[in-house]
């Protein structure tokens, strides 16, 4: 069912002309939002207890406008109440819903164990150590069923937030791109996606980095760093730079935070698609340049995306096959 039947099918419902059948799947559908078993999904639907009392608040304002409703009504009149509210927000959720993963992936091959989150998805995994990671989306990690006696070495694509179980007789080392990071215990963050450059920053302890290829790391860098501390590789060069960060802006991620600090709308857009699952496209091309700074805690996609709206007076339009269109002259703030 595309877009244009489903907002037919709602209007009809809403008028009291749809066949048996046709009302009995839209009844159907907004009944399985009051059921316990089906899955609340906050970033598509909203919060469920506001988007509730929402369309409640506005079933009940219609009920004290129509005179000739009882005070008593029916579930299928709050239902036909309901429909009109959820007409618009039910095509939101509906052009969304067919596309979203539902579990990460994991492949064992012989000793290695390989877990892959996908678009939407994030993960933790505990290592045989005692290890924690949190995986980010669109991320693998690889790692041995069983680490050796003197090593305990892992490969990361993607990003991915570590706390190292100490073990002052194996360090623990992540091969990621270019990158080798060691340490003996301690947390961090590394971001090592193919399509931007690889970035260690590091929370408590100590970590060691460096390239991974002798020939890379021709100029023999090696970087030591401590809490608050960030190395960035740019695989062009082959060069470390290292700086102070505020640690809380790269590991908001793992706690379900987004934070934009003057980001491009085009960096932004990339970090959207991989949280929620989507493709962004910009009509404007000059809209990729306009720089935010908000954050977002716990947020769905359309909040987020009408924030962005207030925010730089640009528009957006949901398409099918989980496209977003961000379309407008210019921005407010640059």
């Amino acid at each position: 069912m595309n877009k244009q039947q489903i907002i037919r099918l709602l209007e009809k419902y809403q008028y009291g002309a749809c066949s048996e059948q046709e009302r009995k799947l839209v009844e159907d559908f907004l009944a399985s939002y009051q059921s316990e078993n089906n899955q609340w999904v906050d970033w598509k639907h909203g919060d469920q207890e506001e988007i509730r009392d929402r369309i409640y608040n506005e079933i009940h304002t219609n009920i004290r406008e129509e005179k000739s409703i009882s005070r008593r009504i029916s579930n299928l009149n709050i239902y036909k109440y309901a429909a009109t509210v959820l007409l618009i927000f039910t095509v939101s959720i509906l052009l969304f819903e067919y596309n979203q993963p539902r579990e990460e992936i994991q492949v064992q091959d012989n000793r290695f164990i390989t877990k892959t989150t996908l678009r939407g998805q994030k993960t933790n995994i505990v290592l045989g150590d005692g290890t924690f990671i949190r995986l980010n989306s669109e991320s693998s990690l690889v790692y041995p069923d069983g680490f050796d006696k003197d090593i305990r070495e892992v490969t990361l694509i993607g990003e991915a937030y570590f706390e190292v179980t100490k073990d002052s007789l194996r360090p623990f080392v992540i091969r990621s791109g270019d990158l080798v990071t060691k340490v003996l215990g301690t947390s961090f963050n590394i971001k090592a996606y193919p399509d931007n450059n690889m970035e260690v920053t590091v929370s408590s302890g100590m970590v060691q980095v460096q390239p991974s290829d002798e020939g890379l790391n021709r100029l023999n860098q090696q970087i030591y760093l401590t809490p608050n501390q960030q190395v960035s590789y740019n695989s062009t060069t082959n060069e470390l730079k290292k700086k102070e960060v505020d640690i809380n802006q790269f590991l908001a991620w793992k706690n379900d935070q987004i934070i934009l600090n003057k980001v491009s709308m085009k960096e932004a857009s990339s970090i959207l698609e991989r949280w929620f699952n989507v493709e962004i496209f910009f009509e404007n091309k000059a809209i990729e340049d306009c720089i935010i700074r908000s954050e977002y805690k716990n947020e769905n996609l359309i909040n987020i995306l009408e924030s962005m709206k207030f925010i730089l007076g640009i528009d957006y339009r949901l398409e099918e096959n989980n496209r977003i269109i961000i379309s407008g002259e210019s921005c407010k703030n640059t």
